[in-house]
């Protein structure tokens, strides 16, 4: 785990269950609460992994990657400048859903629940 509770290795992943989540397939906002976030990468595509749970207690997992903001490296939604590296588990949030140019589910947008 790193200095802001990101997972990085495959045990921490493993103890948390984290095959138990599942990507969102369809468009839309959900409510939901982050439980963790762990590292992802594929190639030369750096991200983050957030899993979260809905208010009906299904496990969901949404995928944030890395943009350059500032001259800073930050890992977010797609719309949004929130850096989910730093944010706290166990806060809530409004998450948007919406489809990429080839049709998949992406992570759009977030706004922190009050």
């Amino acid at each position: 785990m790193n200095q802001f509770g990101v997972l990085t290795t495959a045990q921490e992943c493993e103890d948390h269950e984290e095959w138990t989540y599942e990507t969102i397939k369809k468009e839309g906002k959900y409510e939901l609460e982050l439980q963790f976030r762990a590292w992802y990468r594929k190639a030369f595509s750096m991200g983050l992994i957030c899993y979260f749970l809905d208010n009906e207690g299904n496990r969901v997992r949404l995928f944030c990657f890395r943009h350059r903001v500032n001259g800073e490296d930050i890992y977010n939604p797609k719309e949004s400048q929130i850096d989910f590296e730093k944010v706290e588990d166990g806060t809530k949030w409004i998450c948007t859903v919406g489809p990429t140019k080839k049709g998949a589910m992406e992570w759009k947008d977030a706004e922190m629940v009050a």
